[in-house]
């Protein structure tokens, strides 16, 4: 298969026959029309691509993606003049947790995610796609789902919801209404860990109802974490503080069994999660679940999920 570029970008030619030889006679073949440098240049290559006993094809130079973001960023308008002190500086005063999901990011970031999207979209367009190892995984192109690289679901349109649980802790939601601010300073910290009588209502959390819509709701996968607040002063991880979570997890049980297995759970421990998990796909959209391709390719044991 012959792959080349066109509209003026940059041109790579590969070749795969269908009948691939050994790259040792690869190696011989042109070896009479290569000088010393460049047959051990040769020779570490098909070294490489042997390693484990595999043979792996020509893969994109990251080179090229690395200088073709850099040049979108400068184009799109990055100077330091303009945005070199806020991102470096100003960018901290907003005090977002640096792995929030709604944490603000510098202008430098977002020009690079455009100019990364953009020459992904270029290779996809004009390349061949096919993961590292040759005998296994996708051979062809489908969709972005494949490389994780979508960031907007749009099945999903509301622009927020009120509650839930975030790095500064648990906010009352109305599928998890419970609140807690048992923290005690007084006591010590064994005093407080062993109190049972102030843990928030299990009951009320697993079954609840929606005051929008009257709608009844079982939470069947749910990680609630309440913290104790901390001065405004200082970063919540420079500082002792105590936390309380819950991880529920619900498992569908035949009526018959229901009796059994209760009798079975009172003497388990459920700690360090070794029950089944639900799968995480998070690379499939809301609204694609059940007919869209990237529900198809994600429905097989490998990523979890298998209906």
């Amino acid at each position: 298969m012959l792959m080349t570029s066109y509209n003026h970008q940059p041109k790579i030619l590969l070749e795969y026959p269908k009948r691939r030889p050994p790259c040792w006679q690869r190696s011989k073949t042109s070896g009479n029309s290569l000088t010393a440098d460049q047959k051990r240049e040769v020779d570490s290559i098909l070294s490489r691509r042997r390693a484990g006993g595999r043979e792996y094809p020509p893969r994109f130079d990251l080179k090229l993606i690395q200088r073709y973001v850099l040049k979108r960023v400068f184009e799109l308008g990055w100077t330091t003049d303009r945005f070199g002190h806020f991102d470096a500086f100003d960018i901290r005063s907003y005090g977002s947790h640096p792995r929030e999901a709604s944490k603000p990011e510098r202008i430098g970031k977002k020009y690079q995610w455009i100019g990364y999207h953009e020459i992904l979209a270029h290779i996809a367009d004009r390349y061949q796609y096919r993961e590292h190892r040759v005998d296994e995984g996708d051979q062809t192109y489908e969709g972005p789902w494949q490389v994780f690289r979508r960031d907007i679901d749009p099945s999903i349109t509301f622009l927020s919801k009120q509650g839930g649980t975030s790095w500064d802790g648990h906010g009352p939601s109305w599928w998890a209404q419970e609140r807690y601010a048992a923290w005690r300073d007084g006591d010590s910290a064994r005093d407080w860990m062993i109190r049972e009588e102030d843990i928030p209502n299990v009951t009320g959390l697993l079954a609840t109802r929606n005051p929008h819509t009257g709608t009844a709701w079982l939470n069947l996968h749910t990680y609630l974490n309440w913290r104790q607040p901390h001065p405004s002063d200082v970063e919540s991880s420079d500082v002792d503080r105590r936390d309380l979570w819950l991880l529920l997890t619900g498992y569908f049980v035949r009526a018959g069994d229901a009796e059994a297995f209760m009798a079975w759970a009172k003497g388990v421990d459920f700690m360090d999660s070794w029950m089944p998990d639900p799968p995480k796909i998070h690379g499939m959209f809301f609204g694609e679940y059940g007919w869209f391709p990237a529900f198809h390719y994600f429905n097989q044991p490998y990523h979890g999920l298998n209906t």
